[in-house]
């Protein structure tokens, strides 16, 4: 997330999103969760993801 504050490059964002779904079960991911829902839920790229949709 923070390579897209940077750059502004949708893959990033994307591929943060990839790794904190494939991390999920192995440590507490709350503080990303917030920031995600927070920040970038109305981007195109995350606006569907599950965490935007359910507001996990």
């Amino acid at each position: 997330m923070d390579r897209y504050d940077l750059a502004g490059d949708s893959n990033d964002l994307y591929e943060a999103l990839e790794w904190i779904d494939r991390r999920r079960d192995v440590s507490d991911h709350t503080e990303m969760v917030s920031r995600i829902v927070a920040e970038y839920c109305t981007h195109r790229v995350v606006k569907w993801h599950r965490l935007c949709v359910l507001g996990e």
